[in-house]
C-alpha cells in the first residue's frame, strides 16, 4: 500500500531476481534507514513500517551493491 501505514511488500518473479539481490530504505535526506538485505525469488517481502516516522522514504533495489531501480514510497501514521 502506498502511503503505508503499517508495512510494504514487494514480490521478485525468477527473472527480477536475476536483475536484483539487495534492497535498503533511505529516508528523504539519503540516510540508510534499513541496511541492505539479500532477496530471493518467489518471497513476498514484508517490510513493517510502524516505527518509521511519517515522511517519504525511498527502497532501492541492487545488484552488488550497485542500485538498479529506486521505488518511492510515503509513510503516513
Amino acid at each position: 500500500p502506498n502511503p503505508a501505514t503499517e508495512f510494504i511488500s514487494f514480490y521478485l518473479d525468477q527473472h527480477s531476481s536475476q536483475k536484483v539481490n539487495q534492497y535498503c530504505i533511505r529516508d528523504m535526506s539519503g540516510q540508510l534507514i534499513k541496511g541492505m538485505r539479500p532477496i530471493t525469488s518467489d518471497i513476498n517481502y514484508v517490510i513493517h513500517t510502524l516505527d518509521f516516522p511519517s515522511g517519504i522514504y525511498f527502497i532501492q533495489f541492487l545488484k552488488e551493491g550497485k542500485i538498479i531501480q529506486t521505488q518511492k514510497f510515503i509513510i503516513s501514521h
